[in-house]
């Protein structure tokens, strides 16, 4: 039979030091994810933002579109609560409210131009600001045609 035989205590551990290192490390790296977070959550808002405005003109373009060709006047777009002319008698504004269409103070254009005698070229500009406190202005531009029937 083989005996085995235990000098001391002679157990295998960490030593204060390795722990201290360790627990630096672990800092270190919630520090890091910490600092990425607001970076996220604002470029989470923009792109929120974005397809929002995105919505907003697809949906004023989907409307002209089903007005028509014949009824893309000032009488038909006002009707319509599409947008109001303004002095240009080819493009209309409008004004989104904040929490009904999207983000506040969001503002666009609709411009409608000949593209050739049966088509009308309908360009649709939405302008917003994001960012809160440092507020950059962006905006999206969506461009259609509408031909007679």
């Amino acid at each position: 039979m083989v005996k085995f035989c235990r000098i001391g205590n002679a157990r295998r551990a960490f030593t204060l030091v390795e722990v201290m290192f360790g627990i630096v490390l672990c800092g270190l790296a919630v520090a890091g994810l910490a600092s990425i977070i607001p970076l996220a959550t604002k470029g989470q808002r923009a792109s929120r933002e974005y397809l929002q405005m995105v919505d907003v003109a697809q949906a004023k373009m989907d409307r002209l579109k089903d007005l028509g060709y014949g009824r893309l006047n000032e009488n038909e777009i006002s009707a319509a609560s599409i947008g109001n002319q303004t002095a240009n008698e080819n493009v209309y504004q409008f004004t989104l409210q904040a929490g009904v269409d999207a983000i506040a103070n969001a503002t666009g254009t609709i411009t409608i131009s000949d593209y050739n005698p049966n088509i009308k070229k309908v360009v649709i500009t939405v302008k917003w600001k994001s960012g809160g406190a440092q507020a950059t202005e962006s905006s999206h531009e969506l461009q259609g045609l509408i031909a007679r029937e």
